[in-house]
């Protein structure tokens, strides 16, 4: 593993004596991006910087040389042949009280590591996977929609409950029943010809994969209660920058077809 610290302008800071300080440790008041890299080069790069500049600026961070950190982003990837790196910005330092926020500059932490062994294998060779219906349920909150933000308890919440099935992931609502997400990923389902994905203007989380299909492919952003979605839908796939796509083969007891979905994998633009 691999970790570094940058301040506002992109200097190499130390911050371990400092950290209980951070915005991000203390409040959550943060946000990240996962991008995996291949051969040395980050993939959907321009895609992850403007996810993490919207993310700045809708929750009004301070500024930073973004131009600078893209050349030290490329420079980590280069060394890399297949890996991810980790990109976390916090506000800054704050001793106490959540204001005070125009007066602190940013702190950007970064990370990196090869993909596990297991991991390559099955984003290599991937297998459609089986999916259950989560009951932990997410709140509505416009202003933090679709945003990587720290703020991730209900995701914990929802991964302590999948823990205790025989499930690697699970779908999951917010409070008014409608489909969002699972755990770690984006859904994509097929009904009726057309395929779908929920509309994420309330909960959940904008993935850079599902912003690609959404620009360069006919998928419809939709509000629909996830019980419709498991017992209407023909086929369902779920996508983030790590897994890429993978078909859904079932939810608990409910099968789909995983035919459709390969073959809407193989024509997609991404």
């Amino acid at each position: 593993m691999f970790f570094l610290c940058f301040d506002h302008n992109i200097n190499k800071i130390s911050i371990e004596n400092e950290f209980q300080h951070q915005r991000s440790f203390l409040y959550g008041d943060g946000h990240f991006t996962t991008m995996k890299v291949v051969d040395g080069l980050i993939q959907f790069f321009s895609a992850h910087l403007v996810r993490l500049q919207q993310a700045n600026e809708r929750l009004e961070f301070n500024d930073i040389n973004w131009k600078l950190l893209e050349l030290e982003l490329r420079k980590l990837a280069v060394q890399m042949e297949l890996g991810f790196i980790k990109v976390h910005f916090s506000r800054g330092q704050s001793i106490r009280g959540y204001g005070q926020c125009a007066k602190i500059n940013t702190n950007i932490f970064v990370s990196s590591d090869e993909l596990s062994a297991p991991f390559i294998k099955e984003i290599q060779q991937p297998k459609p996977i089986a999916l259950t219906q989560l009951t932990t349920q997410l709140g509505l909150q416009p202003l933090l929609a679709g945003i990587k933000h720290c703020n991730r308890l209900e995701q914990v919440l929802a991964s302590v409950e999948l823990d205790k099935t025989v499930f690697t992931d699970g779908l999951i609502a917010d409070i008014n029943g409608n489909l969002i997400e699972t755990t770690k990923a984006n859904v994509i389902w097929y009904q009726q010809g057309n395929w779908y994905t929920p509309l994420l203007t309330n909960a959940g989380v904008s993935g850079v994969i599902l912003n690609q299909l959404l620009e360069y492919n006919n998928i419809i952003a939709v509000e629909k209660n996830i019980n419709d979605v498991i017992q209407q839908a023909e086929a369902i796939f779920i996508c983030n920058s790590l897994i890429g796509i993978q078909a859904v083969s079932s939810i608990d007891d409910r099968m789909f077809n995983t035919e459709l979905s390969s073959q809407f994998m193989q024509k997609i633009i991404l």
